[in-house]
């Protein structure tokens, strides 16, 4: 069993103010808007219907969603039921570690940046890894579950806050961030955070040992005429090199090999000790 904790790289999600401003400009955000954000596949179990609900019901607020998947139009669909497709900003998939090569498009650490508060709506998480990549950013956060935190003291991350399943207490939550105005927290000093620079290696190599062969045990065996086998059937106990003749008692074990040849006695009565 191997054993690899899971973690980010925190340093690539660092509050910049610059990224922050450049980001919002890139996707056509207004500088002062308040912004929440979600990052994740877009599939019925993330329940990012309720996301793009409760931001809806706030005048003058934007949504950003990083990921694809096929909700994508039935979201796009109940924005425009809402009145509210000018504000929803579905993205598709993002870099997760940074920008495109050109610097055009932005990755998630940039998408942190220009958002005011994170919203995981999810009821299933295996990890949370988005939640805690956002808490990075200095994010404060919004999440039905997320286990890399769920049991954390509270002073290990004290910009996530869990809230129940329905719109109307979301709706709620992001309404007071809203009217306290955007601000940004301290990094967490929650290991749930962080990870050990030899953690990606330590990964690494446990896909390659899966990838790799067994190496085929060697049978000792089969090197030996004798053929004699041990009670583990791995080594053979024979050092000689000549095969036991059948009816032979000393069964290839003296010094200068079977003595069937060479004892008159046919192997009998000395047992190979001539």
């Amino acid at each position: 069993m191997h054993v690899v904790p899971n973690g980010i790289e925190a340093v690539r999600f660092r509050f910049d103010e610059g990224v922050r401003r450049a980001t919002r400009a890139r996707t056509g955000l207004p500088e002062r808007a308040f912004v929440v954000g979600g990052v994740g596949r877009l599939v019925p179990g993330k329940r990012f219907d309720v996301l793009v609900r409760a931001v809806a019901a706030l005048p003058g607020a934007h949504l950003l969603i990083a990921g694809d998947g096929p909700e994508r139009a039935a979201l796009r669909r109940l924005a425009a039921e809402l009145g509210a497709q000018g504000r929803i900003h579905l993205l598709g998939e993002r870099d997760p570690l940074g920008d495109s090569a050109d610097g055009r498009t932005p990755g998630i650490p940039a998408l942190l940046a220009a958002m005011d508060v994170f919203v995981s709506p999810s009821r299933e998480e295996a990890f949370g890894l988005a939640v805690v990549e956002a808490l990075a950013a200095g994010l404060p956060v919004l999440h039905v579950t997320c286990p890399a935190i769920d049991d954390l003291p509270a002073d290990q991350a004290p910009g996530a806050r869990r809230i129940g399943t329905g719109t109307e207490e979301l709706t709620a939550a992001l309404r007071g961030h809203m009217e306290a105005g955007a601000r940004r927290l301290p990094r967490p000093r929650s290991s749930a955070t962080t990870t050990s620079p030899a953690a990606p290696n330590a990964s690494l190599s446990i896909y390659t040992l899966a990838l790799t062969p067994p190496t085929p045990h060697r049978d000792r065996t089969r090197s030996c005429r004798c053929r004699t086998r041990t009670r583990r059937g791995r080594t053979c106990r024979a050092r000689t090199r000549r095969r036991a003749r059948r009816g032979c008692t000393c069964r290839g074990r003296t010094r200068r090999g079977c003595a069937w040849r060479a004892c008159a006695c046919r192997g009998g009565a000395c047992r190979g000790r001539t």
